[in-house]
């Protein structure tokens, strides 16, 4: 797979902040592209900061939280 670029674009609407994601580049993998996912999840995760957390009114708690909900989603995957 050659490199995977993401284009990430934020925006407000009515109710509040959104985003689109787009996922570019090569697939190994005809029809599921997963090796793309696994790709765009990889640069998803680098980019989370538990600063940016505080910066935006969450706490410690809310982000290991959700680090944890993301543990438990790998480890299922694990084991399919």
């Amino acid at each position: 797979m050659d490199e995977v670029t993401l284009d990430i674009e934020d925006f407000d609407d009515r109710d509040g902040s959104v985003i689109k994601i787009v996922i570019d580049g090569k697939s190994d993998m005809e029809r599921w592209h997963h090796d793309l996912e696994v790709a765009a999840v990889k640069v998803l995760l680098q980019g989370i900061l538990r600063e940016n957390y505080s910066e935006h009114g969450k706490s410690n708690e809310d982000y290991y939280r959700e680090l944890n909900e993301i543990q438990v989603m790998l480890d299922e995957l694990k084991r399919k």
